[in-house]
């Protein structure tokens, strides 16, 4: 049946608050308790509500392992590790933390929770609905279809691959629904499943690849080259079935929900505010994503409230006389630098300012220290003339030079390609943007400007066969470019006072 507009959310609950225990460093309550993986949790939920922007979300938790599982294999995730008790006293938070945002929790006693989720995914495809599961478990890929999307971590608590049926192929050359066939052969060390010892990944997708399926394969052993792998496909079938149908995600469980127990609402964020306030969790307290703004006015609170570029509750944006110019003779450039160097910070962005420090090699460099006034310095000019390179280096290197950037971390690495050294930085636009809003990940310049009411006049990128010339002879595009970095200086203020407002400031400057 073809989507009728809705969206459902799936939550694979214990496998993103186990990812956030081991990504993060122990963090506590203010009264002691450890913290750490509800933080985390609380941060991918509010990215992929924000970013998927679902009508219906549901969180699927464990709750117990099928007893036809075991007898199918009685070892299966026997190599599992005791909980470390840090990490089972955060279970309660989740729960609250779920249920203050007003989502409720499927468990099936004696099931996991790939099994709820299987089986609310086919339901919900059944009955017109989009679904987007979000897990750390790639088991789960094998419930990708033209209905169903799945969302998997990769590292840490911000990187998230997006699974349709293409990416699918495209990383094990197979269908989804060959995926348990896939795992019956190459096993999975994390649930102690073995496979067929001695056939890794790639084996184990040629094989499926080219037989379709693992009965159809263990029917034609004798045809397998090497011959020393059809010999331990011969040897190891009736493992390697096991292991297949352990993999196979069940859906057919008796839930008793229906989707309206799942609309996501327009909820009192209070309770929220009021649990993150207990844990200590500032920059969480926000609404819920698209739900307008929390009636509480608190400092700590208002400080925190997240924004979108195209959000229609972002801070306005400022409006103030401007003078921009590009600097392409040497003279004037060095005079720029030396203004900056001597200024009591100045903001530095890389030119044509995209959506992040993307370019290769960038078309300019701008520099604004008084607000409404920006220079624009041609790359070439900066990196190539020897004059202007090396004063230019040595404003990058003084740590008196403070320093006001977007993504110094990417930008001191690219430098470092050009043998420059980056000292100084006293504020990273994109890092408070992401400390202030927990629904933001790696946000791009133009929507950190935005957030601070700040906004730019950006001009289209231009192809990077073309800078050169294009620069040459339309400077008035690049010269709007300085606009960026002008926004950025007159952001820094803002972004500082909400950070102190919000008990970050520490975080960005220490950690």
């Amino acid at each position: 049946m073809p989507s009728d507009g809705r969206t459902l959310l799936l939550i694979d609950v214990y496998a993103l608050v186990y990812r956030a225990f081991f990504a993060l460093p122990p963090l506590t309550a203010p009264d002691g308790r450890p913290v750490n993986a509800v933080y985390g949790f609380e941060r991918m939920l509010n990215r992929v509500l924000n970013d998927e922007k679902p009508t219906h979300v549901i969180a699927a938790w464990d709750a117990g392992i099928p007893a036809e599982r075991m007898a199918l294999y009685p070892e299966y995730k026997a190599n599992r590790a005791e909980t470390p008790d840090d990490l089972r006293s955060q279970f309660a938070l989740v729960r609250r933390a779920l249920a203050a945002y007003g989502i409720p929790i499927v468990e099936v006693e004696g099931e996991e929770a790939d099994d709820a989720i299987a089986t609310l995914t086919t339901r919900a495809s059944a009955d017109g609905l989009r679904t987007i599961v979000v897990s750390g478990d790639l088991d789960l890929l094998q419930l990708v279809d033209d209905h169903v999307t799945v969302v998997v971590t990769r590292r840490g608590i911000s990187d998230m691959a997006r699974y349709d049926e293409a990416a699918v192929r495209e990383r094990y050359g197979l269908s989804p629904s060959q995926l348990p066939d896939y795992r019956g052969l190459k096993g999975d060390p994390s649930d102690n499943l073995p496979g067929v010892p001695g056939i890794g990944e790639k084996t184990a997708a040629r094989l499926i690849a080219q037989y379709g399926t693992l009965d159809d394969l263990l029917e034609h052993t004798a045809e397998v080259t090497p011959k020393r792998i059809g010999e331990l496909l011969e040897r190891y079938a009736a493992q390697a079935r096991a292991c297949r149908d352990v993999s196979k995600a069940k859906r057919d469980l008796a839930i008793p929900l229906r989707w309206e127990d799942g609309e996501l609402r327009s909820t009192d964020p209070t309770a929220r505010n009021e649990l993150f306030q207990e844990l200590g969790f500032r920059s969480l307290m926000t609404t819920l994503p698209g739900q307008g703004p929390a009636p509480s006015r608190s400092p700590v609170a208002e400080a925190s409230q997240p924004s979108d570029a195209a959000d229609a509750n972002a801070a306005p944006v400022e409006q103030i006389p401007t003078q921009y110019r590009l600097v392409a003779d040497r003279a004037a450039a060095i005079d720029v630098l030396a203004a900056a160097r001597r200024a009591t910070e100045f903001a530095l962005v890389t030119l044509p300012a995209l959506a992040a420090w993307r370019s290769p090699e960038p078309l300019a460099f701008a520099l604004s220290h008084a607000a409404g006034s920006a220079d624009a310095i041609p790359a070439a000019l900066a990196l190539r003339d020897a004059t202007v390179r090396e004063a230019f280096a040595e404003l990058l290197a003084d740590a008196n030079a403070i320093k006001i950037v977007h993504d110094s971390k990417t930008l001191a690495g690219w430098l470092a390609g050009e043998q420059l050294e980056l000292a100084g930085v006293a504020l990273d636009a994109k890092l408070a943007h992401e400390l202030l809003d927990a629904t933001r990940v790696e946000p791009p310049l133009p929507d950190t400007l935005a957030f601070a009411g700040t906004a730019a006049v950006l001009a289209s990128p231009v192809p990077q066969t073309q800078r050169i010339d294009l620069f040459e002879q339309s400077p008035a595009l690049e010269a709007s470019h300085a606009s960026a970095a002008d926004a950025l200086l007159r952001a820094a203020p803002r972004l500082r006072e909400r950070l102190n407002a919000a008990g970050m400031e520490s975080v960005l400057r220490d950690i």
